[in-house]
Formats: C-alpha cells, sequence, structure tokens
C-alpha cells in the first residue's frame, strides 16, 4: 500500500520549491516537509515495519539513503531500470526520519525524479472508507475548484489507493451551489438551513450516517470550504488509519494549516486548550528547513483536532455524540475535549487556509465569549470562573482601545445569552440570532465607501503585509509599554486630530495610540470601518461593564450547573434533526 506520495512543486497548490526539495552541488535532497518520511509517527501510531521507497526516473541516478543522523545506503542504478525502480529501506532503531537524495550520474542539474511513494507491504489492519465533511455558505467558486482537485487526483483517478475510497458530503448552507454540476456516485450535496458551520457539518454527519452501512464508511474528515488542499494529505491519512494501532483506532488525525499568504509557514496543528484562546506550538515556524521540520514532528499530545481538517472514526462521531449548535468557533475544540482519544499528526497531512487576525467581523465577539464560556463551563469544576473574569475584561479592554464600542455590547450580549442557560441555547433560531447580530455589529465597506481621501485609499490599497514573522503574529516585546499603560492608551492626553488613519484590522491596540479618527481594515478584502474615539462611548462601555459583571456575580453558577446536567440533550441526532427543520 502506498503511504506517501512524492510531491513536486505545483502552482495551484504550493510552488515554494524547498517545501519539496532542496539543492547542493547538483545534489537533490528530499529532506523537506512533504516528502521526508517521518518514520518515528509510523512507527508510534501504526503497525508498520516494512518500508519501501518506489522511483521512477528519468535518467541514470546514484541514490542516497539518509535518516537524519546520515547515509544509511547508496546505490548507483542505470537505464532502463532507473526508469522503475524499488528499494527497501533499512533503517536504525533510533532513526525518525528517512529521506533520499538523488543526483544525475552524468552530473547534469535536472531534477531526474519523475514520480514516486513510500509504500510498504505490510498488511493493513482495516479496511478504510472516508467520508468528507464540507460545510460551505456562498464560496461556490472555492467548492467548485476544491471538487475538481479531488476529482482529478483521486475521485477519477484509478492509479490512485482512494479510488473508491472515498464519498464527499457538501452541506449547502446558502443554498447557493449547482448540485446538478457536482453530484454524481461519489459526491452529495444537501441545501441545509444556515445554522452555521457547526449546523452544516453536523448536517453532512447525519446524512454520513444515513449512508454509513450502504457505502461501508468507516471515518470521516471535517474540511472547509475555502481551503487549499493537498490531495495526497488524504493518501497519508488513509494509510495511518489502515495501519493504526489498537490504542490509536479511536483517535482523530489532525491536519495541519498553513498560511495561504505564506505557504511555507505553519498557522496550527493540533493546538492545547486551557480555557481561552487556543495555545499553539511553533506557530508560525517556517518549515522550510530540515531543523523546524524535524522540530514540527516531535510527538507531542494535541487536545483538539481543527475543522479545517479533522478525521474522526464513525464508531466515535456517532448519533448520541454529536457537536453542540455553537453556529462557529469553539465547536471543534469541545467536540475534541469531549472525544479525548488522542490526536495523530503527521507532515504533508495539512491544508492551506487564509489567516484570521484581520478576519473580525463583530459577530466573533458574541460567538467567542459565549462558546467559550459554555465549554469552560462544562469542562472545569468550577467554570474557570476566574479566568473567564479575566479573560473577558481583556477582551472589553481591547475592544474599547481599538474603538470598537459595538463589539464592547456583543460581549456583553454573549454573557446574557449565556446566562440564560442550556433551554435558551436549544430553542434558539441561529438564522435570526446571526441576522440579529450581523444588524447589531460593525458592517465592512469597501474602501471607497470610507473616505475621499486619494493618498489614504491608496495606502490601504498598497498595504504591505509584514515580513517578519514575529510581527505577523506580534512575538515581540513593546517598548516603552508604560507609556501606554498609565495613559490608558493615550485616552488621558490631548487626541491626534489632523488626520484620519489606517490599520489593519488585527494591529495592535497601542498603535492607536493619541489616536482620534482610525479606518480598520482588511487587506485581502479591501473592505473596512470608521472607528473613533469618543468619551461618550467610553461612558457607556463601563456601563456594559457594569451589567456584565452583575451578570456573573448573579447568574454565572446557575447557568454552569444546568448546562452540565442538560448538555447532553443537544448532542444527540433527534436534537439535530429537529433544530435543522429536517423533520418538517
Amino acid at each position: 500500500m502506498i503511504l506517501q506520495n512524492l510531491l513536486q512543486p505545483d502552482k495551484q497548490i504550493c510552488s515554494d520549491t524547498s517545501m519539496f526539495y532542496h539543492v547542493s552541488d547538483r545534489t537533490f535532497f528530499l529532506d523537506t516537509y512533504f516528502n521526508a518520511f517521518s518514520l518515528e509517527k509510523w512507527r508510534t501510531y501504526t503497525t508498520v515495519q516494512d518500508i519501501r521507497l518506489h522511483l521512477s526516473c528519468a535518467s541514470a541516478v546514484h541514490i542516497e539513503i539518509h535518516d537524519e543522523y546520515g547515509i544509511l545506503s547508496s546505490v548507483d542504478i542505470g537505464m532502463p531500470q532507473a526508469e522503475s525502480v524499488d528499494i527497501p529501506i533499512e533503517y536504525g532503531k533510533t532513526s525518525r526520519f528517512i529521506y533520499f537524495a538523488v543526483r544525475n550520474i552524468d552530473d547534469s542539474s535536472v531534477m531526474p525524479i519523475k514520480s514516486g511513494y513510500f509504500y510498504t507491504k505490510d498488511a493493513p489492519e482495516q479496511e478504510v472508507s472516508l467520508a468528507l465533511d464540507i460545510c460551505t455558505y456562498k464560496r461556490e467558486e472555492f467548492v467548485y475548484h476544491n471538487i475538481g482537485v479531488l476529482k482529478d487526483a483521486i475521485l477519477t483517478n484509478p492509479e490512485s489507493p482512494l479510488h473508491d475510497k472515498i464519498h464527499v458530503f457538501i452541506s449547502d448552507n446558502g443554498q447557493s451551489l449547482d448540485a446538478a454540476k457536482l453530484e454524481d456516485e461519489h459526491i452529495h450535496v444537501y441545501p441545509n438551513m444556515n445554522a452555521g458551520g457547526t449546523g452544516g457539518f453536523t448536517r453532512g454527519i447525519l446524512e454520513i450516517q444515513k449512508k454509513k452501512e450502504e457505502l461501508h464508511l468507516t471515518h470521516m474528515i471535517f474540511m472547509d470550504d475555502d481551503i487549499v488542499l493537498n490531495p495526497d494529505a488524504l493518501v497519508r491519512t488513509y494509510g495511518i488509519l489502515s495501519f493504526a494501532r489498537d490504542r490509536y483506532k479511536q483517535s482523530s488525525v489532525a491536519g495541519a494549516m498553513l498560511r495561504l499568504d505564506r505557504r511555507y509557514t505553519l498557522h496550527e496543528v493540533a493546538a492545547n486548550w486551557a480555557g481561552g484562546d487556543p495555545i499553539v506550538t511553533n506557530q508560525g515556524m517556517d518549515l522550510r528547513t530540515f531543523a523546524h521540520v524535524m522540530k514540527n514532528e516531535e510527538l507531542r499530545q494535541g487536545d483538539y483536532a481543527a475543522w479545517w481538517y479533522a478525521c474522526y472514526p464513525l464508531s466515535v462521531v456517532s448519533e448520541d455524540n454529536m457537536p453542540i449548535p455553537f453556529f462557529l468557533h469553539m465547536d471543534d475544540v469541545e467536540y475534541g475535549l469531549r472525544n479525548r482519544n488522542g490526536v495523530m499528526t503527521l507532515n504533508g497531512i495539512n491544508v492551506w487556509h487564509s489567516v484570521f487576525e484581520n478576519k473580525r467581523a463583530s459577530s466573533l465577539s458574541y460567538y467567542d465569549i459565549r462558546n467559550i464560556m459554555l465549554t469552560n463551563a462544562v469542562y472545569f469544576q468550577d467554570g474557570n470562573l476566574r479566568f473567564m473574569k479575566r479573560y473577558i475584561f481583556k477582551r472589553f479592554m481591547a475592544n474599547t482601545l481599538r474603538f470598537r464600542y459595538k463589539d464592547v455590547n456583543m460581549t456583553y450580549m454573549a454573557v446574557r445569552d449565556f446566562c440564560r442557560g442550556p433551554e435558551y441555547l436549544k430553542n434558539l433560531n441561529p438564522q435570526e440570532k446571526n441576522r440579529e447580530l450581523m444588524d447589531a455589529g460593525y458592517k465592512m465597506l469597501p474602501i471607497d465607501d470610507l473616505t475621499a481621501d486619494d493618498g489614504l485609499k491608496n495606502e490601504i490599497k498598497n498595504y504591505q503585509k509584514p515580513e517578519n514573522i514575529s510581527d505577523v503574529y506580534q512575538k515581540y516585546i513593546v517598548k516603552n509599554k508604560w507609556k501606554y499603560q498609565i495613559t490608558v492608551n493615550g485616552w488621558l492626553l490631548p487626541s491626534q486630530r489632523d488626520k484620519v488613519y489606517a490599520y489593519p484590522m488585527g494591529i495592535h491596540p497601542y498603535a492607536l495610540f493619541r489616536k482620534k479618527n482610525v479606518i480598520l481594515f482588511d487587506p485581502d478584502s479591501q473592505t473596512g470601518i470608521v472607528v473613533h474615539k469618543s468619551w461618550r462611548e467610553l461612558m457607556g462601555v463601563l456601563c456594559t461593564i457594569g451589567r456584565t459583571y452583575l451578570l456573573i456575580a448573579t447568574q454565572y453558577r446557575k447557568a454552569q450547573r444546568e448546562y452540565r446536567c442538560k448538555i447532553q440533550t443537544m448532542q444527540n441526532a433527534a436534537f439535530w434533526r429537529k433544530y435543522l427543520k429536517l423533520d418538517a
């Protein structure tokens, strides 16, 4: 069985050659994120022992098999034998990685490998058939593109080891897809109410469960609609599942998210959670060096697999073990915490996704806080109350210092609705609630609608994202921090009223020191909002903070007890069929 294909740069997926091979003195080293073989993880997660390398070469070659310590073996292969060669891998007990180096015997500088893969002759532990659960909302072009990629690489490719092993279930929350353009024996499209990502993914689960026996499905993969997919991620996932040891047969597989704007940069894989924001190991790591490739593959335990690519066995995703109706955000965290069966990761099991630092819809100040509070209430004996008070205060401060006063009110609404308890959440109409939040928050407008100043428009349109990854993730120490703190970020000093300033949405609040009028924008969509420093709004913020903490003091404990007692009533198929109005 093929465990891992050798990959080459692809303009549509990733064109950075350093993610695929390095060249030194006319020798090609495949010690990379996509082409090194993560031996330690395959031996830990699976029963695979026999490992072989198959290569198809365009010329006579010299091949060296390496582990991280040095050369394990080498061989010269002439033509025509080099057109199809199989090399058994003899590895050491301490080897963590296997890769190979190749050069043309005639010393030409052309990459001699046409194709290849690592494979095994070991017998698999179990039969595997995958269901992809894709939720979409009016992102038709992304869906058509990704389905096209899947068809070309797997669904209509009889050479793929996954041919006839994958079915795709698409929940169309926007009811905007041309189902006739997509559907066939392997692709199924379901118009769905807009109950957010959670509702869309859960609709997929319901439909997958219906066809589980008919299609012999064993595992499902939550997958975002707006990703760039590496199809070999599915091949590697299939391999790990096929050979999984007993202790990992109930585990999830977490795909890494690499940044769409820097396709060599890790954003997150198998994060941990301690009550608030994710705890992410190696965030911002440049994966173009072998040292970083090895570091990223260190065995460690994550708490959850994020749903841009998260694989679960269908023995876990059962009719009485459904997600909670969060609408969006935290659904993957809560589900991972509930099903703590281990998380497997592997280099090359990944997607690319646009990053979130400048995607700050007002509604997220509601969904994030409400869903984090609920998750804390269920998974911490004391509801993690002291932490939540601090966390909510930090959110209040960040939004106030960015002059996003409507988002402060969103946080209050989140606390209020949490305190209304599980019956409120169960009976909530998700579409109406989302429309209410959209109306109450800031509305992103085209830059041309925000200012008539041509100079400012050009500044925004020509904005260059930071090159330093520490700046991207704000992993730096602010100089002269005391001046921002003792002046409350300049609120106690005269404002700079002479001009309008423009900053990306994710800018640190300290950037707004002493500013009066600001445009906050998303560089990718070229949309934004206008915000202002306002003492009147500040007085309203203080009142909102007071009301919020009064609610927490008087109603948090009661709500927590109710959630802990009744949360299971929202985790079953019968509830979700009613919630999604499928029984009507």
